[in-house]
């Protein structure tokens, strides 16, 4: 086969030299619209040829050595496939808007505006050429030749605008410093387990989900609480340390606790030594009332005896954030 196919990423017009490069994508219909404005959908099945360009593959490439290049990327996103396809997303949108290779390096120097980056921009898969025509050949485009101009010369402005409004926040957001921030208001002013009062983060990040995480329900029983303590139920919030110490042991509990003490103090649990538990620990939200939030997590307890019976059974003490 010969002729010409566009790229299925920028929409360019791509000679077909070797057949094996055709990528066929199978349509399910495409709307009709209505000289009173109205639209319909009809099924009609039929397949579409694509080929990726060599500038498009390039761009593919890179997200496959950026996916690569940051594990911490790559797991944060779930998987190596949908890390290469998120990036890939973002470095079409990139280019789209014209950005400048200056550009991309910032927005690719570290994990966290790598992260950023693909979930402002990543989630855009419409940015793709082909979204116009699978899995639905959408009705303004049908009229259209079935390749673009230039490269990117299928957005419309609609969308360069939203991809430009997404692109300015994630450069603010770059540029924001993080800040402290204490628990939602209305609970304990403290973390229930270590009883850190704040938590630093971006303001970007407490605006969309908030630097802390809840609300849970603890006993406080359970926690190690005195008989001097209430064992009503609190309701309260987790900082990102002691929500992960809780996901990894099941239940705020003990070995939550455990978890988050031990990974405060630089070990790891995985196990501590034999079958033996950490005794006389307690969460802040068993202390009694009014007991004021912690400046540092688990400052409420002694902590030193604990790293010196980790140094005298050999375990290695390196912060683990």
């Amino acid at each position: 086969m010969s002729g010409t196919s566009p790229c299925k990423n920028c929409g360019i017009a791509v000679e077909i030299d070797d057949p094996s490069k055709i990528e066929w994508m199978q349509s399910l219909g495409r709307t009709i619209r209505f000289k009173d404005g109205g639209e319909m959908m009809r099924d009609e099945e039929r397949r579409y040829a694509f080929v990726t360009c060599p500038d498009c593959q390039k761009l593919h490439d890179q997200a496959v050595r950026l996916a690569s290049d940051h594990p911490r990327v790559r797991q944060q996103l779930g998987s190596r496939y949908y890390a290469i396809i998120a990036i890939e997303n973002t470095l079409f949108a990139l280019e789209a808007l014209d950005v400048k290779p200056k550009g991309f390096e910032i927005v690719f120097s570290t994990d966290a505006r790598m992260l950023a980056a693909t979930r402002l921009l990543g989630s855009h898969g419409d940015v793709r050429f082909s979204a116009l025509w699978v899995p639905y050949v959408l009705a303004y485009d049908q009229s259209k030749r079935p390749w673009a101009e230039k490269r990117w010369g299928h957005l419309s402005d609609e969308k360069r605008v939203v991809l430009s409004a997404d692109y300015v926040e994630l450069l603010r957001g770059i540029a924001e410093k993080p800040q402290a921030f204490p628990p939602p208001a209305g609970g304990p002013r403290g973390c229930l387990m270590c009883g850190v009062g704040t938590v630093t983060a971006l303001p970007s990040v407490q605006k969309v989900g908030g630097a802390w995480r809840g609300p849970y329900r603890a006993a406080p029983g359970t926690l190690g609480a005195g008989r001097t303590v209430s064992s009503k139920m609190i309701e309260g919030f987790l900082c990102p340390r002691c929500e992960r110490a809780s996901e990894a042991a099941g239940a705020i509990g003990h070995g939550a606790m455990e978890i988050s003490i031990l990974n405060f103090i630089g070990s790891a649990r995985s196990p501590l030594w034999g079958d033996e538990e950490l005794g006389g620990i307690a969460a802040w939200c068993a202390l009694p009332a009014g007991t004021p939030p912690n400046d540092l997590p688990w400052s409420h307890m002694d902590t030193e005896p604990l790293k010196a019976k980790l140094s005298r059974r050999g375990r290695v003490l390196s912060r683990v954030s």
